[in-house]
């Protein structure tokens, strides 16, 4: 059965991506994929206020 497991933060999560699957051996990745988030000021232009990643895993664990 598939699952998911997300990751939010500055930067690329890198770190806790990888501290995640160290402690995860039992998996087998079937996607990672990282998108762009932002939240935008409500008035004027739209400006962008706050920036953030979110890293998105599918997997599921391995059969024995």
């Amino acid at each position: 059965m598939l699952q998911i497991k997300i990751f939010e933060g500055n930067g690329n999560n890198e770190t806790e991506v990888n501290e995640w699957l160290k402690d995860n051996t039992g998996i087998e990745i079937k996607q990672i994929t990282m998108i762009p988030m932002f939240d935008r000021y409500g008035y004027g232009q739209g400006d962008i206020c706050n920036q953030w990643i979110a890293t998105i895993i599918v997997y599921e664990p391995k059969e024995i």
